[in-house]
């Protein structure tokens, strides 16, 4: 089984060396798309299609960069440049499907509110892959932000419940670091929590762009994990529940 792993580069190292089995994001994209699929012909829910679709294609494009793909280029800024050298990674082909995704799924919005939904899902995408660089971080600001979204809308639960039952099961392995979520996983929760902000008011997903864009920004100058580790509270909720804690 190992030798399946690694000729299919699904078992890589993490930020400590060790080697670590990359199929959190399956995990989450297959039983999410059970549990989805099972709603829809059971009792069709509006714009649930649109969400199993968007989580299809993004998922698939993922799983291929996290098999084939070099991360010797990151963020918007470093596939941008290769495009632009002539050279498409899989992080570059990954973006520009997801775009194709992204505005397929949103073809009835007007201009402006295609622009904030559009920004909403490809930030918010990008940005939970720029979180995943330690055990459970990902998963821990995913329920974060999705239970404040709830708070104040409490009919999406739909989307946003199940990630959380599934990590009840999932999150100790990735705290144990016997795995991780990879780029499938980080990407598909980055994608789920925005298609929930879709179903917001204008203003606070207005908000919710502006954040992502700046944080996205920041990122490519400045290292969240070291953020992360210079501030108490937020030190102290990235550990939270993890094993082998760093000093």
């Amino acid at each position: 089984m190992n030798k399946f792993y690694v000729k299919t580069n699904l078992l890589k190292n993490n930020y400590r060396g060790e080697p670590v089995l990359v199929i959190g994001g399956i995990i989450y994209s297959i039983s999410l798309l059970f549990y989805w699929l099972f709603l829809f012909f059971i009792s069709p829910i509006t714009g649930l299609d649109r969400l199993i679709f968007l989580v299809v294609i993004i998922a698939s494009v993922s799983l291929l960069d996290d098999m084939i793909g070099s991360k010797e280029q990151q963020g918007f800024k470093g596939h941008f440049n290769s495009l632009l050298s002539g050279s498409l990674t899989t992080g570059g082909l990954k973006a520009i499907v997801a775009l194709a995704a992204v505005l397929l799924v949103l073809l009835e919005d007007d201009f402006f509110n295609l622009l904030i939904n559009t920004g909403i899902i490809l930030l918010s995408t990008n940005f939970f892959n720029l979180l995943d660089l330690r055990p459970g971080r990902s998963i821990k600001y995913f329920i974060l932000v999705s239970s404040l979204i709830l708070f104040i809308y409490p009919k999406l639960y739909i989307y946003y419940l199940p990630v959380y039952f599934i990590s009840i099961f999932y999150l100790p392995y990735e705290m144990k670091a016997s795995v991780m979520l990879g780029d499938t996983g980080a990407n598909v929760l980055g994608a789920v929590l925005a298609y929930g902000l879709l179903q917001t008011s204008f203003s606070l997903r207005l908000i919710f762009v502006i954040i992502l864009l700046l944080l996205n920004l920041l990122s490519e100058k400045y290292s969240f994990t070291e953020y992360i580790a210079a501030n108490h509270f937020l030190k102290w909720f990235d550990d939270l529940g993890r094993l082998n804690k760093e000093p």
